[in-house]
């Protein structure tokens, strides 16, 4: 499975270190790197816009998911963009309007993609609300479960993050609970968000954090937009998954993890 990850666009005027006036040079150039890579999904993590008001947050946000629909690769058009809501996505527009504009839920679903299951989460959400999706999982058997959501489900340390305060914590307060039942469930969660404008790896006990970096975030780049964004690589190895996480841009980073695959209780041996 593949998949291109890609957050905090911020497309708009330039709000502090946030460069949103560069967002859709920089958004081609992800484009064009798709075309390349030919991934099976392609995943936003939220916070679009940078925030002007209803109308023109509207107008911005409608450009940004024709040119996101737009992706081919392989001679053959990529209609599989799935959008989660950020924070700043919500300032000026409801949830609904975020949904007619990107013509989808942006509400909690699972879905199978190349026999593994991925779980989109809205981190906004006062509630997890995850009651029924989680036990009933038709198609596949794997035990390990790519999510995506704006913020981390967990606190993650901001010590030496300037755009964040240190104590405040990023997460949604259901986050924690949530991976805890995940794993009671069976699966291994391998969590992947953005929100926090910089690269960063929390590894616990039966879960995996990855945060991508802002596509237009200038304060680790010396004031240039950093332009990062994320090719995920799913591969079975043996009784083991390999996922690779690379993070293009100018701060370009590799991870690999390597995951034991087990038996979910229930699940459809057969899948």
């Amino acid at each position: 499975m593949r998949i291109g990850v890609i957050t905090d666009i911020h497309a708009g005027p330039d709000h502090g270190s946030q460069l949103g006036s560069y967002a859709f040079v920089l958004l081609e150039g992800f484009m064009r790197e798709m075309e390349e890579f030919g991934p099976d999904l392609v995943v936003d993590l939220g916070d679009r816009v940078n925030n002007v008001g209803p109308v023109e947050d509207a107008l911005v946000l409608r450009e940004l998911v024709e040119k996101t629909r737009s992706l081919r690769h392989a001679q053959r058009r990529v209609s599989h963009v799935r959008y989660v809501p950020g924070n700043h996505d919500l300032v000026h527009l409801s949830l609904e309007d975020n949904e007619e504009i990107t013509l989808q839920s942006q509400r909690n679903r699972l879905e199978v993609w190349q026999g593994w299951p991925v779980l989109f989460l809205n981190t906004e959400a006062a509630e997890p609300d995850v009651e029924g999706l989680l036990t009933e999982v038709p198609h596949t058997s794997r035990s390990v479960l790519v999510v995506f959501s704006h913020r981390p489900l967990v606190p993650v340390p901001l010590a030496r993050n300037p755009l964040f305060p240190p104590g405040e914590p990023q997460n949604p307060p259901w986050g924690p609970a949530l991976v805890d039942e995940l794993v009671e469930l069976g699966w291994t969660p391998f969590c992947v968000n953005g929100h926090l404008h910089w690269n960063h790896v929390l590894v616990g006990r039966a879960s995996t954090h990855i945060t991508v970096g802002s596509l237009v975030e200038a304060w680790e780049c010396a004031g240039r937009p950093s332009g990062s964004f994320a090719e995920v690589v799913v591969t079975p190895v043996g009784r083991e998954v390999a996922i690779e996480v690379h993070v293009m841009g100018r701060l370009a980073c590799h991870y690999r993890f390597e995951v034991r695959e087990e038996v979910r209780p229930g699940a459809d041996q057969g899948a």
